[in-house]
């Protein structure tokens, strides 16, 4: 295998373990290459250089319906701890309330949305940090 195709062949598996690929399949001319991936942990693969900051993801509170917000117990405050199952807001939808939860313990890092905004189905209306 030549220099240049073996560089190839190398980038390529690094971006599918970064993307969680299973299988990779390259074909260059003459030459053909095949390789199943076995999973890798997270914790199993260097972050990056070491000099950035680990950051957790966000948990995200997201619309359940297509309609508008509404915030019978007030507008969240950025900072509030809030509990799984706590309610965030409602969405109206045809004169109908539904409850929209925090799907996790955390804190509000975000809240996007304000009184009477029109939402779609699975807007993330508010980032939230785990606690």
């Amino acid at each position: 295998m030549s220099g240049e195709l073996r560089e190839l062949v190398r980038h390529a598996l690094t971006i599918a373990r970064d993307q969680r690929y299973s299988e990779v399949e390259l074909t260059v001319g003459e030459a053909h290459f095949r390789a199943t991936l076995e999973p890798t942990r997270a914790s199993a693969r260097p972050a990056g250089t070491g000099s950035e900051p680990v950051v957790p993801p966000a948990i995200l509170v997201k619309s359940t319906h297509v309609g508008y917000v509404q915030f019978p117990d007030g507008v969240p405050e950025v900072g509030t701890a809030v509990k799984a199952g706590d309610r965030f807001a409602v969405i109206a939808v045809l004169g109908i309330l539904n409850d929209v939860e925090y799907p996790s313990d955390g804190v509000i890092s975000e809240v996007l949305v304000g009184p009477d905004d029109a939402v779609d189905h699975a807007r993330v209306l508010a980032r939230l940090e785990a606690a």
